[in-house]
């Protein structure tokens, strides 16, 4: 097992964009949650919206493509500590479900990685 350590964040790009970081991946190409108006006050946490998001196979293929990515570069770079941000909009919607289901991944393959949302205050 790796000892590179995983950092990530979900963010709305509305509300800037992070300079710290050593990944940023946009998901505003994904299906937005935002549009369908019972789903407008819940965030990526909430069950409904990460199964929404992810109901798109085009999300589920985008979510595979970034975990290889990351996998790859633990592969190129042990000892490290990388910043990943995945953003959309607002932060609310997608970039959370997205963040939580790619952090789960990379745990569930042995990479260390911990979740934060920078945007959770605005939507909580």
């Amino acid at each position: 097992m790796s000892d590179a350590v995983y950092f990530i964040s979900s963010f709305g790009f509305k509300h800037g964009i992070p300079d710290d970081a050593d990944f940023i991946f946009d998901v505003r190409c994904l299906s937005n949650p935002y549009w369908v108006e019972e789903m407008r006050d819940l965030c990526g946490l909430d069950g409904e919206v990460d199964e929404y998001v992810f109901a798109d196979d085009k999300s589920v293929s985008y979510l595979e493509t970034v975990v290889e990515v990351l996998k790859l570069n633990v592969d190129l770079k042990e000892n490290t500590f990388k910043k990943v941000y995945i953003g959309c909009t607002g932060g609310q919607h997608r970039s959370v479900a997205f963040a939580e289901r790619l952090c789960k991944k990379l745990c569930d393959s042995g990479i260390k990685s911990t979740i934060v949302h920078r945007e959770y205050e605005r939507f909580k």
